[in-house]
């Protein structure tokens, strides 16, 4: 590597910009002039838009967790799930485009299909794949709401998981109904009883954060009806949107394993898909430190960021988050210049 790179991009319309692990689109409406490129005082950025918008550059440590580049979404019309089929069906179709729209490619696998990766990555060690689920329920193939099952022998390997759209683990989907599971879920998957809210009535955290992770990855997603407790491990990462101790959004270690459990606490339409195509984007895992961040709002800007000692990884957003040009790239460590 040498010691100075740069990065420039000239074109349009830059809305969002996630640097991360070698992943590239671009929507073009709007001149648009960006770069990033890194030396001895850390990450420098230089934006030239032409018009005014909001930008943000964030530098962080992801723990050595990465992102997978696979990204699956389970869903067949042969079970019985939590929410109806048009509800998934929607929520599909627009998060395959936001995620399209973010360089990232979304397939879609029925239950068979998804029992077959896992029991792979099980038999392999490894996983490389992360599997989505927006139906509310589990199919009754992969969770049976008790440890052992083959979702907890995957997540203990390493599997990473994405929810939403229902209390995770609380009910079950088979052929021809979907039932309540018998088990906590919060004891099955985080290790804590009571860990995954299961409220009755919808519930917000409507206050505003600025400056905060919400807000520097925009990730705005504010509904805790189903979330995941804050606290419930020392390995987890949530926004700032809680209400009565549950994260509207928390990425989470399994508890028997080194897996991820990403939690969308509240569901996932077509109005908030984006969030989840964002945060599939934006290299963010459990693990992941803050190290430096600046933010505000103008047609030209420019700075440097510090740089953790290892693991780096460089997010610049700029303008709205729903229509958008994508970086994703992992820079590894960042030398000094001479």
């Amino acid at each position: 590597m040498r010691s100075t790179e740069r990065l420039v991009v000239v074109g349009a319309l830059a809305l969002l910009v996630i640097i991360v692990a070698g992943q590239f689109c671009i929507n073009l409406n709007v001149k648009t002039e960006y770069s990033v490129g890194y030396g001895p005082d850390g990450v420098s950025y230089d934006i030239d838009l032409g018009y005014v918008s909001n930008y943000s550059v964030v530098t962080f440590d992801d723990g050595g967790l990465g992102r997978n580049s696979e990204f699956v979404f389970c869903f067949d019309h042969e079970h019985v799930w939590y929410k109806s089929d048009d509800f998934i069906q929607n929520t599909l179709d627009h998060l395959a485009r936001d995620m399209e729209e973010r360089g990232l490619t979304l397939t879609v696998m029925d239950t068979k299909g998804v029992v077959n990766l896992m029991e792979s990555d099980v038999d392999s060690g490894s996983s490389d794949t992360t599997v989505i689920f927006m139906t509310g329920s589990f199919p009754s193939e992969i969770y049976n709401g008790e440890e052992g099952c083959l979702l907890t022998e995957w997540l203990g390997i390493g599997g990473d998981l994405v929810w939403g759209s229902g209390p995770i683990g609380f009910n079950i989907s088979t052929e021809t109904e979907c039932v309540p599971a018998e088990n906590d879920p919060g004891t099955v998957l985080f290790g804590v009883e009571g860990a995954v809210n299961n409220g009755e009535g919808r519930t917000f955290d409507n206050v505003s954060y600025t400056e905060g992770l919400a807000d520097m990855f925009r990730l705005y997603f504010s509904e805790t009806t189903w979330g995941v407790q804050t606290g419930v491990s020392e390995d987890q990462l949530v926004t700032e949107y809680q209400t009565n101790g549950y994260s509207a959004l928390s990425v989470t270690r399994y508890h028997g394993g080194s897996g991820s459990i990403t939690v969308f606490g509240g569901d996932v339409d077509n109005n908030v898909a984006s969030y989840v195509a964002q945060f599939l984007a934006s290299g963010l895992g459990y693990s992941s430190e803050i190290t430096d961040y600046q933010m505000g709002i103008g047609k030209q800007a420019s700075g440097t960021l510090k740089v953790p000692a290892s693991n780096t990884v460089v997010f610049l957003s700029i303008g709205l988050m729903n229509d958008n040009i994508v970086l994703y790239r992992n820079y590894g460590s960042v030398e000094s210049v001479e």
